[in-house]
């Protein structure tokens, strides 16, 4: 399947410049990247970032992140912060810590936000803060509150500033604390 996503793309192996490798299980031994390296005949200075233990949503938001800041939004910029906005809310800062290969993946998605005057009856969705941002915003807390997904609320619905407002704090919270050079969103929201 990786030769044939390559060859899509007009390219060979030795094109191939980073390999991220993501488990939410554990570790293997040889690791899976070191496995495509010998399958693949990958150069020796490929770049290797494994990510492990993360979860699923970590897993996809430093994917995405990676993804972003190489080739899309981040692309030529020293650093990215990557928010997926789904049936959670998770993100990651490209690159970290560059030499090492590793990535930032505090749990922003459960930030405290201030609440907006039309939304103070919701409780929020989070079962462990009730109205971070992930319990305000994410896609469970839209449906716990509208009754629908947000993309089905028509123009000038309310919930649509609302969630925009939320989001925009935890944008102005990543910037603060990161100083991400770009924010990019992403997800099913």
């Amino acid at each position: 399947a990786i030769v044939d996503a390559l060859d899509s793309c007009g390219l060979r192996a030795d094109d191939v410049d980073l390999v991220m490798s993501a488990t939410v299980t554990g570790v293997a031994a040889p690791s899976l990247d070191a496995r495509l390296m010998s399958t693949l005949n990958l150069r020796s200075d490929v770049k290797r970032v494994p990510m492990f233990g993360l979860g699923c949503v970590a897993g996809a938001g430093c994917a995405a992140a990676l993804g972003e800041w190489r080739l899309g939004a981040g692309r030529g910029l020293g650093s990215l912060a990557y928010v997926t906005v789904g049936t959670g809310i998770g993100a990651a800062m490209a690159p970290q810590d560059a030499g090492a290969g590793r990535l930032l993946h505090p749990e922003m998605g459960h930030v405290p936000v201030r609440r907006d005057p039309r939304d103070t009856r919701f409780p929020g969705v989070c079962p462990f803060h009730g109205d971070c941002v992930e319990g305000l915003a994410s896609g469970p807390a839209v449906r716990a509150r509208w009754g629908c997904d947000l993309e089905s609320l028509p123009a000038g619905h309310e919930g649509r500033s609302i969630i925009a407002g939320y989001l925009g704090q935890l944008a102005g919270s990543i910037a603060l604390m990161l100083s991400a050079e770009r924010i990019a969103f992403g997800g099913g929201v």
